[in-house]
């Protein structure tokens, strides 16, 4: 599961972005690009919550296995950040982000996890997700995530690094860190992936 949210939107539309069509037209030309970079990695797109992209690495046909996913919403993370600090920051509407808000270019916090979950058509319009806990889990992570930072569960990221996939050498994982967020039982257990 991949969460991956702008850092200060609200920020950037009220004083960058500001009128609603342009607002509209930016988070088109990021959302696109970042489920195009899901889907080369494999991941499906699940939907969209504002400015929050949401994949899932695994459904409809779950052929690869765990490390495998994990390996691929890693990559993917990976890739969107790049995409985000690289391309998206020199985007026209973003150039003044620097000189209105401080901000060294366009952000994205990501939370990566690995984690059983339902997925089907729900919902009035019978849309294709998922739900679980994971995805709840998941949603506080991202939440977590501070400028330019993709955490990754302890799950994900030990069912990843035995695989020694290349993508995967360039980087480096801060330590073990736990936090306990409102209304999930047990504290998160994640790694900071550095080296993006």
């Amino acid at each position: 599961i991949l969460f991956a949210d702008i850092n200060g939107f609200t920020r950037i539309c009220e004083q960058v972005l500001e009128r609603p069509e342009r607002i509209g037209t930016f988070v088109d030309d990021w959302s696109d690009e970042a489920v195009r970079i899901l889907h080369r990695h494999g991941g499906v797109f699940d939907k969209m919550v504002g400015d929050c992209v949401i994949g899932l690495f695994g459904p409809p046909f779950f052929k690869d296995s765990p490390g495998n996913r994990a390996v691929a919403a890693i990559k993917a993370a990976a890739e969107i950040q790049a995409f985000t600090r690289d391309t998206m920051s020199a985007h026209p509407e973003i150039s003044r982000l620097s000189e209105i808000l401080k901000m060294p270019g366009l952000g994205v916090a990501i939370g990566v996890n690995l984690a059983v979950s339902f997925c089907g058509l729900f919902g009035p319009n019978r849309n294709y997700t998922s739900f679980s806990t994971g995805m709840n889990q998941t949603a506080r992570l991202q939440s977590l995530g501070a400028f330019r930072e993709t955490l990754v569960m302890k799950e994900a990221w030990e069912a990843a690094s035995p695989l020694k996939d290349p993508a995967l050498a360039k980087y480096t994982i801060g330590s073990l860190d736990e936090t306990p967020v409102k209304n999930v039982a047990q504290p998160l257990r994640y790694y900071r992936l550095n080296g993006i």
